[in-house]
């Protein structure tokens, strides 16, 4: 399995590869999903991707945001870059942009995001069939679901280490439509690892949605049995010596499970090492077990790093501590003490021993508490630090290269570079160049000796390749200075890596970037609006053109059992819910076709789904995320009939995106969901597996629950339920409402209502509201629509960066 390690600079890449790393991913100019990291200018990517080639090792480049119209010819020019300079892959989340990439850059490796949300093998069929090279999985995926999606004919790339969005990945909208930064543009606030208040039956206090970080070392073995390609740690925000620790633990483990695939077990001290380098609370395998515990997921005492526990505080006064360490501290170790809610840290000034030791700490001085019975935690390593400081300096990452030169009186030196048979790179593995230096004189002392000229040109250090076999022809009375046999071996080395170099510049015909903007021509849209209703109670169907309907359990045999209930000639689309694993999903497309006469279409909500054969008009929804027309036109081709609008694009935006032959659907009022968790957080006050809480069931569950944050906003929790448990949806504190202001909203087809807590009156008044204000808007005149109070307008009219 590949090891692809984070380059959030030029240093964090410098310590990924010479810790080990297969691949690098980086980021460069202003399309990838971590802005904030320190990322590479133009002259820096360029040195970047000759550096890693050098040492063999690949470069996979983040182009990983959605992107806006206007913005196509900036990201096409981007791939372009890339391309030029010799990158080996790009990843890319937007449908539109990848076929850019696909026609301007055809001999880049192309790779989807995991914000793409691909999750089943349905999804990996889709991204197949768009000619996606590889497919980096969702992280909320099983790993029964992970080998059945490596079996789609399609590289897969997991995450192994690092950072988990509790979000469903690539669909939260709580940055966005909360904090005004958008997770999708690479600007994610982190709502998720604030403090909230749970409220209902099972109320807690803490970081209820912030996940511990994933750690894979114990599942390498499966995941490599399960087909995975290449395994992946999070990390583009985190320090050099971070990557460098981390890319050096999984390097070791990976290579032990090369040798002895039998034998393999993770080590010791190695899991202590990624425990001391960073951890939120320990660490979990994600969702690896189909049967895991919400428990683990989470860990509501803190969002930040936790350290290691190396003993307590049995007695202090005035600033001396009595402690009793389980482990030997070094000087340097930051220290951190906690009891209940206190904490304080410092840094050690001497070392200490293991067992009972006294510690004068002046600072303590002014905590006059007792801090008798707190944790002591080592929340950095000066030594571990130290080592991964160096592991940075120097070159240790090097192929063989066997040499031969010649050295005959009269004629000019000659050194040829070979590649060893060893070399790990098969772009190294059969590289040869042969130079010629300073004309060899005869010697007027003493000439030069065998052992003196392999010396000097074995000194290979300081570059990306060491020295193998020295062969030597040698005039015996052969004389060369010894700055030209240095000339002559660094003449040697630059060629060499020269070779390298040209080999992995396959750069295809640039084409004009120009090629990237689509029509400007726009469609045309419907004088007055259908109204939609989005909804889990059939009985709403009465209340618009269409329901949406949304059901609540997504198992074969509840559909039956709530389509049979939908009112006399009712116009039903079948929405699918964002999440299914591939046998749920593969429930639903069953349903759906055995009713296809009945339902008027479906409502698409997921990229697994555009892979499907479905029934009646097929509608896009917003978590499609169709942010341009070179998307738009895929959809349209893909056989979708409407799309609806992101909720993170403003007015202007979403007109300036359009397609001829493909309605747009507005999103004018309802409560979005910011979030669909995989685990739920209800759940996770209990030891309970995730797929045998029935918490819902018998009333105590999510459907009366909220989330409420410092600020004391309420966000309603909901839920639907699959044949593997649960998934939680947390939805915006307010609903939006553009009832009143179509008029100032882009022309579109159909205006959609999403029910969620409203009352039956409320939602009744609603709907003949929204069909008042679309005959007004059909007829030029004003609407009278009062507004509900304390709604949001969301992105329609401020955008979002």
């Amino acid at each position: 399995m590949e090891l692809l390690s984070p380059a959030g600079n030029y240093e964090a890449l410098v310590a990924a590869v010479q810790s080990g790393a297969d691949a690098v991913y980086l980021g460069f100019g202003g399309f990838n999903a971590r802005r904030s990291a320190g990322n590479f200018t133009d002259g820096e990517f360029e040195r970047a991707v000759e550096y890693c080639h050098a040492r063999g090792v690949k470069v996979h480049v983040t182009l990983n945001t959605l992107i806006k119209q206007h913005e196509l010819d900036g990201f096409a020019g981007a791939a372009l870059q890339a391309a030029r300079a010799g990158a080996d892959a790009v990843i890319v989340q937007d449908l539109g942009g990848a076929r850019l990439v696909k026609e301007l850059c055809p001999g880049l490796k192309l790779h989807m995001s995991t914000q793409a949300a691909c999750f089943s093998a349905a999804g990996v069929r889709f991204a197949a069939a768009q000619g996606y090279d590889r497919v980096v999985l969702a992280r909320e995926c099983s790993l029964d679901e992970i080998a059945l999606c490596a079996r789609q004919g399609v590289e897969i790339e997991t995450f192994a280490h690092g950072a988990l969005c509790v979000c469903f990945s690539g669909q939260c909208l709580m940055s966005s439509l909360v904090g005004g930064r958008s997770g999708n543009r690479g600007m994610c606030a982190q709502p998720c690892r604030l403090s909230y208040e749970l409220t209902g039956a099972h109320a807690a206090r803490g970081c209820l949605l912030s996940p511990r970080d994933i750690m894979m070392l114990g599942e390498l073995k499966a995941l490599s049995d399960a087909g995975v390609c290449s395994l992946k740690i999070e990390g583009r925000l985190k320090r050099p010596e971070y990557v460098a620790e981390v890319t050096r633990v999984y390097r070791r483990a990976l290579d032990a499970l090369s040798e002895h695939p039998e034998r393999y077990a993770p080590d010791a001290d190695d899991e202590l090492a990624l425990r001391q380098i960073f951890n939120r609370g320990g660490f979990s395998r994600a969702y690896l077990d189909a049967r895991f515990r919400d428990s683990d997921i989470t860990d509501p005492t803190r969002p930040n790093n936790m350290g290691v526990r190396v003993g307590e505080v049995e007695g202090s006064r005035a600033g001396r501590l009595r402690l009793r360490l389980d482990t030997a501290l070094d000087e340097g170790d930051q220290i951190s003490l906690r009891l209940g809610d206190r904490e304080t840290g410092f840094e050690l000034k001497q070392a200490l021993g293991r067992g009972r030791v006294e510690l004068d700490v002046p600072e303590l001085r002014k905590y006059p508490q007792a801090l008798s019975g707190a944790e002591v935690y080592r929340a950095a390593s000066s030594a571990q630090l130290e080592r991964a400081h160096e592991a940075c300096q120097g070159e240790h990452r090097s192929a063989p290269v066997d040499m031969r030169a010649e050295l005959h009186v009269g004629g000019a030196a000659q050194l040829e570079l070979r590649a060893a048979g060893d070399a790990r790179n098969a772009d190294i593995a059969d590289v040869c160049v042969r130079v010629k230096g300073a004309q060899v004189s005869p010697a007027r002392k003493a000439p030069l000796g065998q052992d003196a000229v392999r010396a000097q040109l074995g000194k290979l250090g300081g570059t990306p390749l060491r020295a193998g076999q020295v062969e030597l022809e040698l005039d015996a009375e052969a004389f060369l200075p010894v700055s030209a046999l240095n000339e002559l071996r660094r003449a040697a080395v630059d060629a060499f890596e020269a070779e390298v170099l040209r080999r992995r510049r396959g750069c295809p015909p640039p084409g004009e970037a120009r090629r990237a903007a689509s029509s400007e021509r726009h469609a045309p849209h419907a004088a007055q609006p259908l109204v939609i209703v989005q909804s889990g109670d059939m009985a709403d169907a009465a209340l618009g053109d269409a329901l949406y309907w949304e059901p609540e359990r997504v198992d074969r045999a509840s559909l039956e059992r709530e389509f049979a209930g939908r009112p006399q000639g009712a116009r039903v689309y079948l929405r699918l819910p964002v999440m299914l694993t591939s046998a749920e999903l593969d429930g639903m497309v069953g349903f759906a076709r055995a009713h296809g006469a009945e339902l008027a279409g479906c409502v698409l909500t997921n990229i697994a789904q555009l892979a499907e054969r479905l029934p009646g008009e097929l509608v896009g929804d917003a978590n499609l995320s169709a942010w341009n027309a070179r998307t738009l036109e895929l959809l349209r081709a893909l056989g979708l009939k409407r799309q609806t609008a992101s909720l993170e694009l403003s007015c202007a935006e979403i007109s300036a995106a359009d397609c001829e032959g493909l309605e747009r659907e507005l999103i004018v009022y309802g409560r979005a969901t910011l979030m669909t968790l995989r685990h739920c957080p209800v759940n996770a006050r209990s030891s309970a597996r995730h797929d045998e809480c029935r918490l819902c069931d018998g009333g105590r569950g999510l459907k009366n629950c909220a989330l409420v944050d410092r600020k004391r906003v309420s966000f309603p929790l909901a839920r639907y339920r699959g044949a593997s448990g649960c998934y939680a949806q947390v939805l915006n504190s307010a609903p939006h409402d553009l009832i009143g202001r179509l008029g100032r909203l882009p022309a579109c087809d159909a205006v959609r209502l999403i029910f969620t807590n409203e009352s039956a009156p409320e939602r009744r008044a609603l709907a003949q509201e929204a069909r008042a204000a679309t005959e007004a808007l059909a007829q030029g005149r004003a609407c009278a629509h009062a507004g509900v109070p304390g709604a949001t307008a969301g992105h329609y009219f401020r955008g979002v960066e």
